[in-house]
């Protein structure tokens, strides 16, 4: 039985020799590292003495080589960041407060919402400024404008005489009015001619503005004044036409007014001054067309 010799210089050659050559698949990167490092590792192990084997090991080595390099060449290109605006997004609430239905004029607390929402003059009325930014929000969100009102024209009569909610429609008023205070130089002062001088400090006690009051006093009349005061005195009645000032008073605020009520009653000479008497109470119109009332002597 011949000596069986242990070859310790080269290994078996069916180690060297992988059965089969590594797949490769297109694409995939890392399968084809690990390739590379397996044939590598053969190459090492496999000594000198299969120089046949070897070269054929690393001519494998270098077309996986290529073929990474194909691959790593192919670059993929990305689609860059789209640039287009992102549209103005709302909340559910947002939302429903642009779409709600309101009316021309409208003084409520959702328009003051609606105000807040859209930059307007957050005064709770809903007018002209307030409906042209109504309308910008809902157009710049592709919303519908259905619940917009249309603005009444003056010329068709269906305005009232005010300016404010259509006719046939009676426009709520707000709480509060005007308050009138005492001070020294206030109410009637010393006559000019035919006319009454007086003055009012007013404060509008309402969250919306009061366009107007009309001063009315219930009588007038022409005082003799070397006839004195008292019971001697004498007096001939005159006429006492009302008098509307334009007021523009703002909520909460307060305003001095001064003005003068004139007669057509002529005077009846010399020495004698234009009287008018005080009205319990002065009438006003606030900016919506609604109409009130408060107390002004004697009330």
């Amino acid at each position: 039985m011949g000596t069986f010799q242990h070859d310790t210089q080269h290994k078996p050659l069916w180690l060297c020799v992988p059965r089969t050559r590594p797949k490769r698949v297109l694409g995939n990167q890392r399968r084809l590292v690990i390739g590379i490092l397996s044939l590598a590792a053969l190459v090492v192990g496999c000594g000198d003495g299969n120089d046949a084997q070897v070269a054929a090991l690393e001519e494998q080595v270098s077309e996986l080589v290529e073929e990474i390099q194909t691959l790593t060449s192919t670059t993929t290109t990305s689609a860059p960041p789209s640039t287009d605006p992102v549209p103005t997004s709302l909340v559910a609430g947002d939302e429903q407060t642009l779409l709600q239905q309101y009316d021309w004029m409208e003084n409520s607390d959702r328009v003051r919402q609606l105000q807040q929402l859209i930059g307007a003059t957050t005064d709770g009325l809903y007018g002209a400024e307030t409906r042209k930014q109504h309308l910008a929000a809902l157009r710049m969100r592709g919303l519908t404008i259905d619940g917009v009102p249309s603005v009444p024209e003056s010329s068709s009569g269906s305005l009232s005489p005010a300016g404010g909610a259509p006719s046939g429609q009676a426009p709520a008023a707000p709480d509060g009015g005007l308050i009138f205070a005492r001070c020294y130089d206030c109410g009637q002062g010393f006559s000019s001619g035919s006319c009454a001088n007086w003055v009012l400090v007013i404060t509008n006690s309402s969250n919306l503005q009061v366009n107007s009051f009309t001063f009315a006093p219930p009588g007038a009349y022409w005082w003799d004044r070397s006839s004195g005061y008292g019971n001697d005195s004498v007096e001939i009645p005159a006429d006492a036409p009302p008098r509307t000032i334009n007021a523009n008073l703002a909520p909460w605020a307060t305003g001095r007014y001064a003005f003068q009520i004139c007669t057509g009653t002529p005077s009846p000479g010399q020495g004698w001054e234009y009287n008018t008497l005080a009205p319990r109470s002065v009438s006003f119109v606030w900016s919506n067309g609604a109409r009130g009332t408060s107390c002004y002597n004697l009330c």
